[in-house]
C-alpha cells in the first residue's frame, strides 16, 4: 500500500479561510499549550537555511521540513518548499505525507486572522468596514488577505510592496477575486484598522508612530532576533499578544525591546490561547500588537484536520 500524499491542491480544496480558523480555533479550545510546543530546529543550507518543526500531539505527531532560499523569489521560485510527516502516535507509523508549503501558507494566515479576530471581539470600537494596510506580495500577503475578507467580508485592503509594479500585480489578482484593494506606495498608515506585516524585510516596515491608537497590528513575515517587522516605537507603546512566549524569547525580533536575558522586562504578554480564552481586553489609545513566527502545533493540527477530511480518498 502507496503513503498517501496530500498536495497543494488537495489541501487547498479541502480547507478553505474559514475552516483553518476553526480548526486553530479548536485545538486552543480543546487544551493546546503552545508554550508546550517544541522549539524549532535551523541549519544552514548553501543559500538559506532548512526549519524541522516536530510537534506531539494525543493521537497524532509531526514533524515539518522546510527550506527557505530568499534568493528564490527573484527567479519566480517559492521562498519556502518543504513536506510535513503526519504520524500516528500509538505506533510511530507515518500515516500520510503532505505538502509541507502550502501548509504553511494555510496555517500561517489562519493563526494571525484567528488572533485578530479575537481582538477585533475585544474592540467595541473596532470598525464595521475597517480599513486594512497590507505590507508584502507574495503568498502569505495574499493569504491573510483572503482571510481577513473572508470573516470581515466590508474590508478595504491597501497593498504595499518594495516594487509597486509586483504589489500593483498581486492587488489585480485579489480584486479578481472580488476583493475591494488597490495598492500604494507611500501609505497612509494613521488611517488604518487593521496593519498586516507579511513581508520578508528584515528592518521595520514603518514609523510606528503613525499607528492609530484604536487599530490592530499583526507582523508575522520573520523570524530570528535580529529581523523585524515593527518597531520599538510601536512594541512599547501597543498591548502585545504573542503566538507564545517561549517561542518569541527565542526568535521573534519584534518583541526585542521587551525582554533582556529571557526574561519579560515587565507584564508577560498573553499567547494566542489566552487571547482565544476571551482575557484580553482593550485600552482606549493604545494599538494592539499580535506577533508570531510560526509554531508547530499549528502544522500538526492543520495536517491531522486535512487527513481526517480526506479520509474517504486515502483508504
Amino acid at each position: 500500500m502507496s503513503l498517501p500524499y496530500l498536495d497543494a491542491d488537495t489541501l487547498y480544496s479541502q480547507i478553505g479561510p474559514a475552516a483553518a480558523v476553526q480548526i486553530l480555533g479548536d485545538a486552543l479550545a480543546a487544551g493546546l499549550d503552545p508554550e508546550a510546543d517544541s522549539p524549532r530546529l535551523f541549519a544552514p543550507t548553501q543559500r538559506g537555511e532548512f526549519l524541522i518543526m516536530p510537534a506531539l500531539g494525543t493521537e497524532r505527531n509531526g514533524v515539518k521540513v522546510l527550506t527557505v532560499d530568499p534568493q528564490n523569489t527573484a527567479v519566480g521560485l517559492p521562498k519556502i518548499q518543504g513536506s510535513y510527516l503526519l504520524f500516528d502516535a500509538a505506533t510511530s507509523a507515518v500515516i500520510a505525507v503532505l505538502d509541507g508549503t502550502a501548509l504553511t501558507a494555510l496555517r500561517t494566515p489562519g493563526t494571525t486572522v484567528l488572533a485578530l479576530r479575537e481582538m477585533a471581539k475585544a474592540t467595541p470600537f473596532f470598525s464595521a468596514k475597517p480599513q486594512v494596510l497590507v505590507y508584502g506580495t507574495g503568498i502569505q500577503a495574499k493569504n491573510h488577505i483572503r482571510y481577513f475578507h473572508a470573516l470581515f467580508g466590508q474590508s478595504e485592503f491597501v497593498l504595499v510592496g518594495r516594487a509597486l509594479a509586483k504589489a500593483q500585480a498581486a492587488a489585480a489578482e485579489l480584486a479578481a477575486e472580488g476583493i475591494s484593494i488597490h495598492a500604494e506606495e507611500d501609505p497612509a498608515v494613521e488611517e488604518a484598522d487593521v496593519i498586516i506585516c507579511a513581508s520578508s524585510s528584515p528592518a521595520p516596515l514603518f514609523d510606528g508612530a503613525r499607528v492609530a491608537g484604536h487599530a490592530l497590528v499583526a507582523a508575522i513575515g520573520q523570524h530570528g532576533l535580529e529581523h523585524r517587522e515593527l518597531d520599538a516605537q510601536l512594541m512599547l507603546r501597543a498591548e502585545v499578544i504573542v503566538e507564545g512566549r517561549a517561542s518569541a524569547l527565542r526568535e521573534n525580533g519584534n518583541t526585542v525591546d521587551l525582554h533582556a536575558g529571557g526574561q519579560w522586562l515587565g507584564p508577560a504578554p498573553l499567547n494566542v490561547r489566552e487571547l482565544a480564552a476571551g482575557q484580553f481586553t482593550r485600552t482606549k489609545g493604545r494599538p494592539a500588537v499580535y506577533t508570531g513566527v510560526g509554531m508547530a502545533w499549528e502544522d500538526l493540527a492543520m495536517a491531522s484536520a486535512a487527513v481526517d477530511l480526506c479520509n474517504v480518498a486515502l483508504q
